[in-house]
């Protein structure tokens, strides 16, 4: 009996913005890659206030991101 393998690839794709509050015009970037490559978690880390979805992407605080990343909750 043959033993498959099986390849895990996980894509995450970061873009960190200095703003406070993420609008949509800033998700142009990261929406094309999302239609290209439709299987990756995007990201937006910024200075907002709170964690948020929009088109998509989330939008998540630094400090947030960093305890997340930190915590294994990003990879």
């Amino acid at each position: 009996m043959k033993k498959l393998h099986y390849a895990t690839h996980y894509c995450v794709v970061i873009e960190v913005k200095s703003c406070e509050e993420v609008k949509s015009r800033h998700l142009r970037g990261l929406k094309a890659f999302g239609e290209e490559f439709p299987d990756c978690r995007l990201i937006v880390v910024s200075l907002d206030a709170y964690r948020r979805r929009m088109n998509g992407v989330e939008i998540i605080p630094a400090m947030e991101f960093l305890s997340d990343l930190w915590a294994g909750e990003i990879l």
